[in-house]
């Protein structure tokens, strides 16, 4: 009975052992959910030690795996079925030890994928490496045609797997994406596939949809902008020839198209356009004088020419409707705009009346950024003997003044062109420059609350033997009159002024300005 006993408690602690051995689907990474896709294959793969996690007891499933770490995983494959150990010298690279041990043995020559180890490892090239390594190979499907990869010699690998039942592709139809990066998720599941058999995939593809039929323009784009749809489409015959239609119309007549994969190219006779195929679906994009043009055909009555349809639809509706906003908000600050200009004008008249000799106003109208409070700035000047120039905001339909400033006779050239300084840590920055064989001088001022705050006035004047900065933090924007209230700094000081802005000095948007 004590043998018995004992017998029974040595099991108990051997099954107990075995379970805590054993990590479950939640257990083994904390970035693999119990429940994602690939959580089984990389739980079983991690254990034969040939797929490892990165560290801090995570997998990385969404990571991509470089071509060195795709030699490596295969080269440990090839072992591990062998009963082999790898042979390691500590040598600098690290894959150093897997390339030579995958040349030897036939798995790979030592630089069949190439030489830049650290980068990543596309499909295609998994497959070839996998491929070479099947163990217990058994006929599962029979596929013969795959949307993306054409049945020749050079993607025998490819389709071999797929028989194999260890790839099923990404769809319904087998779309294999043969240039995509592969991630470490997807290693582990198509790795676990060719070590065990009873993980492989019995499956039978939907036969792709025939590419010969009419296909409509479903959606254009210029740029990034949706286009007024139309009635225009394109016919695909089975011998290399398609006709097209604009808008109803036979416009281009008879024109030859080629096909290799899922790559389609459409000669026309004034050069070629490229694009992409997929099922029911032609995508192409080309360049002329408006810019880039981007094309979607989708098959007439296919649920994806619905669905491109009806998103394009929706698109253009949105650019229709900003267009109309844009009118709309054009007319409020038009109508401010010439209040603003008759404004301007009176002080222009008013000048005149006292004797300054001040020329006639000229204006620019800006729109600021969209997080700002206000999103227009006026900005009038004049010039001749003497200058002044002032800052208007619009709000609602009235332009409301922010800011004057005078320049007394002979002392300016010229009155710079209003910047915008813009910085996410300080908000919108304004500088008023101007500038006169005697020196230059800026005003900085912050946009707050429909208002500007003097920031810093700086003045540099070049009459001096060196020249010699000067700024201000006091509350006066006509500074030029003299630096009588200015401190005199360094030059590499008023740098550090402006630096201390954190701010990237851009010029005003000035899209379709309007000017006097």
């Amino acid at each position: 009975m004590m043998i018995y006993k004992r017998t029974i408690s040595i099991l108990l602690a051997l099954i107990l052992a075995i379970s805590i051995m054993i990590p479950t689907a939640s257990a083994v990474f904390s970035d693999v959910p119990s429940n994602a896709w690939y959580a089984n294959d990389v739980n079983d793969v991690q254990r034969y030690g040939i797929l490892k996690g990165t560290g801090n007891n995570k997998f990385n499933p969404n990571g991509n795996m470089s071509l060195a770490e795709a030699i490596t995983l295969t080269a440990r494959t090839y072992a591990y079925l062998r009963g082999e150990t790898i042979p390691t010298t500590n040598s600098s690279p690290w894959y150093n030890d897997y390339v030579k041990y995958a040349n030897d043995n036939g798995i790979c020559s030592t630089g069949e994928f190439g030489t830049e180890y650290n980068k990543f490892c596309n499909r295609l090239t998994m497959a070839h490496l996998f491929a070479r390594v099947v163990s217990q190979e058994k006929t599962l499907n029979s596929v013969t045609e795959l949307p993306d990869v054409q049945n020749k010699d050079a993607y025998k690998d490819v389709f071999y797997l797929y028989n194999q039942g260890i790839l099923t592709g990404s769809d319904e139809y087998g779309t294999f994406k043969p240039y995509s990066q592969i991630t470490r998720a997807e290693a582990a599941a198509i790795l676990n596939r060719v070590l065990n058999a009873s993980k492989r995939i019995q499956k039978t593809l939907t036969p792709i949809p025939s590419f010969d039929g009419v296909y409509s323009l479903a959606s254009t784009k210029h740029g990034e902008t949706e286009c007024a749809p139309d009635n225009s489409w394109l016919e695909i015959k089975a011998n290399g020839i398609a006709l097209i239609y604009w808008d109803g119309t036979d416009g281009t007549g008879s024109i030859t198209y080629t096909r290799t994969g899922n790559n389609i190219t459409l000669h026309f006779s004034d050069g070629d356009v490229s694009g992409t195929v997929k099922p029911n679906v032609i995508d192409v994009s080309f360049l002329d004088d408006m810019g880039g043009v981007h094309y979607i055909f989708a098959k007439k009555g296919s649920a994806e020419e619905k669905s491109i349809r009806d998103k394009a639809v929706k698109e253009y509706a949105a650019v229709v409707a900003k267009e109309q906003a844009q009118k709309k908000e054009y007319s409020i600050w038009n109508a401010a705009f010439q209040q603003a200009k008759k404004y301007f004008a009176d002080q222009v008249r008013s000048a005149r009346s006292v004797g300054y000799n001040v020329g006639s106003p000229a204006w620019v109208i800006c729109k600021l950024n969209d997080t700002d409070s206000f999103n227009v700035l006026l900005y009038g000047y004049s010039w001749d003997d003497e200058n002044f120039n002032a800052i208007y905001t619009i709000q609602g339909d009235h332009a409301v003044c922010l800011a004057t400033a005078g320049l007394p006779q002979g002392t300016v050239s010229s009155i710079e062109s209003l910047s915008l300084v813009y910085s996410n840590k300080y908000g919108t920055l304004l500088q008023q420059s101007w500038n006169s064989m005697q020196g230059g001088g800026s005003t900085f001022y912050k946009v707050n609350n429909n208002s500007l705050k003097l920031v810093a006035s700086v003045v540099v004047d070049y009459t001096l033997s060196d020249p010699y900065w000067y700024s201000t933090t006091k509350k006066s924007e006509d500074f030029w009159y003299g630096t009588a209230g200015f401190t005199a700094v360094s030059e590499a000081r008023l740098d550090s002024i402006i630096n201390s802005f954190d701010a990237l000095l851009w010029p005003f948007s000035t899209d379709d300005p309007i000017e006097w």
